[in-house]
């Protein structure tokens, strides 16, 4: 008589536990990080902005997220973070003087996530580069399949300086 007291236990364990599961389900914020726009550029601060897409009915505030940022290896200080309807902006005066950019972006209102940019910084538009050919005159000491042209019909190789 002891096996129908177990098994009815057993199957109202498992509904409480099937409603319980349920209602933390529903309760997760569903949140969706876009691409990052906007160019980092060497010499100038920092200003990306980032999709976000939350579910219908919920809005993310900006003490739901951080970011850490890291020019090459060196971490950064926070940036100033702000949201507007569906995008995400980050600002950080402390101008880029690395090419390499990472942004780390966490999440921790409803459910967490952390999402990992790496960008590559452009040069200042007033760099531009120039192009100058070589000396078209063999080097001592090379053959002279090696002496500075690049194919058999004479054209020079070419050197790319920046100017300023």
């Amino acid at each position: 008589m002891r096996k129908p007291v177990l098994k009815n236990n057993a199957h109202a364990l498992a509904k409480l536990l099937a409603v319980l599961l349920t209602g933390t389900v529903l309760s997760v914020q569903a949140l969706t990080l876009g691409d990052v726009q906007g160019d980092p550029v060497i010499g100038q601060p920092l200003d990306l902005s980032v999709h976000i897409q939350a579910s219908p009915g919920e809005e993310l505030s900006a003490g739901c997220v951080s970011a850490d940022i890291y020019y090459a290896e060196a971490r950064q200080k926070a940036p100033q973070i702000t949201i507007h309807l569906t995008t995400l902006r980050l600002q950080l005066p402390a101008v880029i003087d690395e090419p390499v950019v990472t942004v780390l972006i966490r999440t921790f209102c409803g459910a967490s996530q952390i999402r990992r940019y790496v960008l590559l910084a452009d040069l200042p538009p007033s760099i531009s580069a120039t192009v100058v050919p070589m000396n078209n005159q063999p080097v001592a000491g090379l053959p002279s399949s090696q002496s500075g042209l690049s194919n058999a019909g004479g054209v020079p190789d070419v050197v790319v300086l920046p100017t300023g």
